[in-house]
């Protein structure tokens, strides 16, 4: 583990280190750990040919969110859509309004509908299904009022269900759990029931129209590796059973509204067993994975009112690589690379910490969901 990061510790101090088993000999990766240097990364980043763009090396479903304020990820996304079952455009929101009294939602945003996009991931790739996230927004004093009002979640669902078919897309990645558990948590002692219902009944509606959903999930597990409330039992099971697929969102540790830190290799893989455990078909889970990083600007003194955690995306950290003032050290606990840059530590993913997180998927038989596409480097797309 690296001393200066005591973040890091943090976590794995508040529990029993979890023990999980060496997937694959080190010399069987393909990207081995030494082989990543500062010089590889601004020397191979930006380069992939036409086979590495094109030749699938996993062979369970991959996702990708692209994001209207990030267009590089829709170029790499067509530039590699052989690689992809499917890609979510990051476009539209579900409000609620009312009309002559009843609760109803609309889908906002289609003024960010680009359709020469999807024509050109169809032309590349017949096969993909094309499958906008919705983000549940705006509920507040409503969510409570919806999740009691059957006939309401039927209109919302009916009213998503022919958006989607008017505009030819082949399902939707819906926000739901996230967005009602958050605003009725208090107001409603037996939410997580009727959230379950009000998601089942969206399911049934999509099924009906062939249409492909996908259910957005909070991770299993918290920031001190235990279970949280969100799921007990057979919820699993159930959740499964009713989606085409499962998103676990993976990205980070959360501890309370604040992310603690990146995704430690072991807190990935109890987020899986766990859900292994809990009946899951795991042919329908999504393990979601970041090609973003993280960047910790006072990691000595984390977290304290002058550190700060933050995002960095692609370019900034080919910026910093190229400054010339950056070391790269292999953090053997967490199974990431972390760079170091005068008083900022940044973990951000390189191709061995992505074929290690593959290959945990592959392991678990999961299909896997990338946020944010265009955050990472070009070159990622040669690990699965």
């Amino acid at each position: 583990m690296l001393r200066f990061i005591p973040i890091l510790a943090l976590a794995i101090s508040l529990t029993e280190q979890v023990v999980t088993p060496e997937l694959v000999p080190e010399r069987n990766y393909r990207f081995p750990v030494d082989d990543i240097t500062v010089e590889s990364i601004i020397k191979e980043s930006g380069s992939l040919s036409k086979e590495e763009a094109e030749k699938r090396n996993f062979k369970n479903p991959v996702l990708a969110y692209v994001a209207p304020w990030n267009t590089y990820g829709y170029d790499l996304a067509k530039k590699t859509a052989k690689k992809l079952t499917h890609v979510s455009p990051i476009w539209f929101k579900a409000r609620p309004y009312r009309q002559n009294g009843a609760l109803q939602c609309k889908v906002e945003g289609s003024p960010d509908i680009d359709r020469s996009f999807m024509e050109a991931l169809k032309a590349e790739n017949w096969q993909i299904s094309i499958v906008p996230l919705i983000s549940f927004e705006k509920w507040g004093v409503e969510a409570p009022r919806f999740l009691r009002d059957t006939a309401a979640q039927t209109r919302c669902a009916h009213q998503i269900v022919d958006f989607l078919t008017r505009n030819e897309f082949d399902g939707a990645v819906l926000n739901m759990f996230t967005t009602f558990s958050f605003v009725t948590r208090a107001a409603s002692p037996g939410y997580k029931k009727m959230i379950y219902e009000a998601m089942e009944e969206f399911a049934q509606q999509f099924t009906d129209k062939s249409l492909e959903v996908i259910f957005s999930m909070v991770p299993s597990i918290n920031s001190i590796f235990y279970e949280n409330d969100a799921f007990s039992g057979t919820d699993f099971q159930r959740l499964t059973d009713m989606s085409t697929f499962l998103e676990i969102d993976l990205f980070g540790i959360p501890l309370d509204d604040e992310l603690l830190e990146v995704s430690p290799y072991d807190w990935l893989y109890k987020g899986l067993k766990h859900a292994e455990n809990g009946g899951a078909n795991m042919s329908r889970v999504l393990m979601g994975t970041h090609f973003f990083g993280y960047q910790n600007t006072d990691p000595m003194n984390f977290p304290s009112p002058d550190s700060s955690l933050g995002e960095v995306a692609n370019k900034e950290l080919m910026e910093k690589l190229k400054s010339g003032k950056v070391d790269i050290k292999w953090d053997a606990d967490i199974w990431e690379h972390a760079f170091v840059h005068k008083e900022t530590v940044i973990y951000y993913p390189t191709l061995s910490s992505l074929e290690r997180k593959f290959k945990l998927a592959e392991h678990f038989h999961v299909g896997v969901a990338i946020w944010e596409y265009g955050q990472g480097l070009d070159y990622f797309a040669r690990v699965f």
